[in-house]
């Protein structure tokens, strides 16, 4: 991906809103291919965690069942791609 690229989705990024207004992001670049795979592997083994956590607790009462399942299907397809992205965030 083109320097000029990631300097523009990074400032996109920046200007987004984020939980509770906090805007503590932090990106680490990943060029290396074979690196992106071994944070995707560590990335995946922690999303299984909070996958059956979520699970185990059941639908919030503030959402209906189907965005309960886009949420769930949501953050699976992000962890089921992570390798595929140069740019990870971070949230510290």
């Amino acid at each position: 991906m083109p320097e000029e690229i990631i300097t523009r989705i990074l400032d996109a990024a920046i200007r987004a809103p984020s939980a509770g207004n906090a805007q503590n992001w932090a990106f680490v670049v990943v060029r290396d291919a074979e690196q992106r795979r071994k944070l995707g592997v560590i990335y995946r083994k922690a999303s299984d965690i909070a996958s059956e956590t979520y699970k185990a607790r059941g639908r919030p009462a503030h959402i209906n069942e189907e965005q309960y399942r886009r949420f769930l299907t949501s953050g699976a397809y992000l962890w089921d791609h992570m390798t595929f992205f140069e740019l990870f965030p971070i949230n510290p």
